[in-house]
């Protein structure tokens, strides 16, 4: 009971915070990843759910998950007859979540636009290799059009870089389009 009345108690010292708040959004999105400059990937499918909320006109924070499978890379070696042979080489899933900073107009009806900015885990796993996790930072745009039913249908191109060790960098875009649901926190 103790821990039910500390949690109510939290909840309602914060509530006059939410109230400033614009609200938040919540939603899924699926769309295609490209790796850039890079030859041990071919370009796959990528889903995952963002969240969202706008702390000032102009200034937004969020949370994301995303998960991405990279199709499989062909290799051919001495092309041809009776000396040719060719392999594939696994392109690996990824999975990724962090934190994204929103610049532009989040919250509201009708067209919302912004720059992204974000910081994250980046764990790549593939057959046959140790998996690889590291920061990643990602920049990007994203435009949303909310609907007077509170649903926002929303598009986004993201680039994504991550250290691959040995001075090197692991590059891949993202294209995305998704659906959000935007829940209004303070008076209506």
């Amino acid at each position: 009971m103790r821990k039910i009345v500390i949690v109510f108690l939290i909840l309602a010292f914060f509530t006059p915070a939410l109230y400033a708040l614009d609200g938040f959004s919540i939603g899924p999105y699926y769309g295609y990843c490209f790796p850039v400059i890079n030859d041990w990937a071919e370009p796959g499918s990528a889903y995952g759910i963002n969240a969202k909320t706008s702390l000032m006109p102009f200034l937004g924070v969020g949370l994301y998950f995303n998960s991405r499978a990279y199709d499989d890379v062909e290799l051919v070696y001495f092309d041809g007859e009776p000396f040719g042979w060719t392999e594939y080489i696994d392109g690996g899933d990824v999975t990724s979540y962090g934190i994204n900073l929103y610049l532009g107009k989040t919250g509201g009806m009708g067209l919302n636009y912004y720059a992204i900015g974000g910081i994250g885990s980046h764990k790549w796993k593939r057959d046959y290799k140790e998996e690889d996790s590291k920061v990643a930072y990602s920049l990007g745009l994203g435009l949303e059009y909310v609907l007077p039913m509170n649903l926002g249908i929303e598009a986004r191109g993201i680039f994504e870089a991550a250290s691959a060790g040995n001075k090197s960098m692991w590059r891949s875009a993202i294209a995305s389009v998704g659906v959000n649901y935007h829940f209004k926190l303070g008076p209506m």
